[in-house]
Parts: C-alpha cells; sequence; structure tokens
C-alpha cells in the first residue's frame, strides 16, 4: 500500500480520496440510501444467497444492502482513477487554464452522479446538486494558476493572471465564486425553502472562502497561493459535506 500510495504522488493520492469521497457524498443524496426501501438483492433465488441470508440475514437487508452498492461504486472510480494514473504515467493531475477548471469540476459532478447511479438511479435533485458542486469546484480551482504562472509563463500557457494580470484575476476569480456559491444555494433553497440557519450556516464558508482570495489579492505570489489553495481545498469539502447532507435530510 505505501509503495502504491508513493508512486501515485501526493497529488494524485489527494485526488483520489477526494473522488472517493465525493462518490459516496453522491450516495448519500439519494432517496434510498441506507433506507429500508432500497431495492432488494436481483439474486434471492439462488441457492447460494438463500444459504448465506439464512445464516446473516442482516447482510441483506436493504440499509447494508445500500451500503454495499455504495462502497462498490466508490472502488469502481477508484479503479477507474488508479487505471488512468497507471496507464499514462506522465498524465499530469493539474493543468492551467481554464480547460483545466472546466475538467475538474467536471470530474466532481461525475465522481458524485457514480455514487447516485450506484444507488440504483439518478435522481433530479442530486443531478442538480453534483452540477452545482461541479461549478463550484470549477471556479475553485482557478485558483491553481496563481501558483504556477512562472512555470506557465515560460511554457507559453495562457492563463488568467497572465492575461489580465494578477489583480483583475483574483477579482475575477472573487466574482466566479460568489456566483458559483449563489447557484449551488439557490437549487438548495429551491428544494428546502428559504431557511435563515441554513443561510446562516452556509455564510460561514462563503465568507472564509472570499476572504481567502481577498489576502491573495494584496499578495499574490506562489507562497501566498500555495497556501490559499490549501484553504480553499478545506472550505470546498466543508462546503461539500454541508451541501450533502442538507440535500439528504429532504429526499
Amino acid at each position: 500500500m505505501k509503495m502504491i500510495w508513493r508512486q501515485l504522488g501526493r497529488e494524485r493520492a489527494r485526488i483520489l480520496l477526494l473522488l472517493c469521497a465525493l462518490t459516496l457524498a453522491g450516495a448519500a443524496l439519494s432517496p434510498d440510501f441506507l433506507s429500508p426501501a432500497f431495492p432488494s438483492p436481483g439474486m434471492t433465488g439462488t441457492a447460494l444467497v438463500q444459504w448465506a441470508a439464512a445464516r446473516v440475514p442482516w447482510l441483506f437487508s436493504p440499509p447494508v444492502w445500500s451500503l454495499w452498492h455504495a462502497l462498490v461504486t466508490v472502488l469502481l472510480v477508484a479503479f477507474l482513477w488508479l487505471g488512468a494514473s497507471y496507464a499514462y504515467p506522465s498524465l499530469r493531475p493539474r493543468r492551467s487554464g481554464p480547460g483545466a477548471s472546466l475538467a475538474n469540476g467536471a470530474g466532481v459532478t461525475l465522481a458524485m452522479t457514480a455514487g447516485l447511479m450506484g444507488q440504483t438511479g439518478v435522481t433530479e435533485v442530486g443531478l442538480l446538486a453534483a452540477t452545482a458542486l461541479g461549478v463550484l469546484a470549477a471556479v475553485t480551482t482557478l485558483i491553481g494558476d496563481f501558483i504556477y504562472m512562472d512555470e506557465d509563463r515560460a511554457a507559453g500557457r495562457l492563463t488568467l493572471p497572465l492575461i489580465v494580470g494578477t489583480r483583475t484575476a483574483v477579482l475575477i476569480n472573487i466574482a466566479a465564486v460568489a456566483a458559483a456559491y449563489l447557484l449551488a444555494l439557490f437549487l438548495l433553497l429551491q428544494r428546502i425553502g428559504m431557511q435563515e440557519r441554513v443561510l446562516a450556516l452556509f455564510g460561514l464558508p462563503v465568507g472564509a472562502h472570499l476572504q481567502v482570495l481577498r489576502q491573495l489579492g494584496q499578495d499574490p505570489g506562489p507562497a501566498q497561493a500555495r497556501k490559499a489553495s490549501r484553504l480553499v481545498l478545506i472550505i470546498f469539502l466543508v462546503m461539500t459535506l454541508l451541501y450533502v447532507a442538507a440535500q439528504a435530510a429532504c429526499v
């Protein structure tokens, strides 16, 4: 396990863990997740399953069967990512520019959708939530362009900070992040209704995220950008947990 972890590298390993967490979060958006209403196993008529069910019936209860589906889906996503990493060893987890951010956002949406599919179906609420968090992830990862400005300039890559300047790029990033949060919260409130407690709760990560970007605007150097990148990733994970919990409570 340590050898696999070392070969993957820290960045790929973090992405792997993030994808697994997002897949499990997607499963939690299903109304059948860990529910007595989860469909029964389709192989109950076989002699082997009947024999096992007679001895350990709790393993075949709907909530446990739902959990097995979720874990298998997480493993499938993990193996797909590991397979891509080993098949294409030169593949970099991060690329510069808007295309990289769109790819990151699509990865978040697809991982969460896979979790939903593992629960036997994709719901409208779950798909909208996955899309909203995918958009938020896309604009959040724009901050990576500030870390590699020297490298991108030398390679001739066109990224937002190099095109419009760091100060303007930070302002655009703030506007994009604010718009993504508004979209995510709008979709959430459409589902659960206007609740002051919800707005107050989600206001904390939103305010923290915008504060990190404001500090980056004051010091847009690579060191501050790396610190900001770590902080916004933590904020995004907290936001995802809160978002999924609020959605799952209403499905």
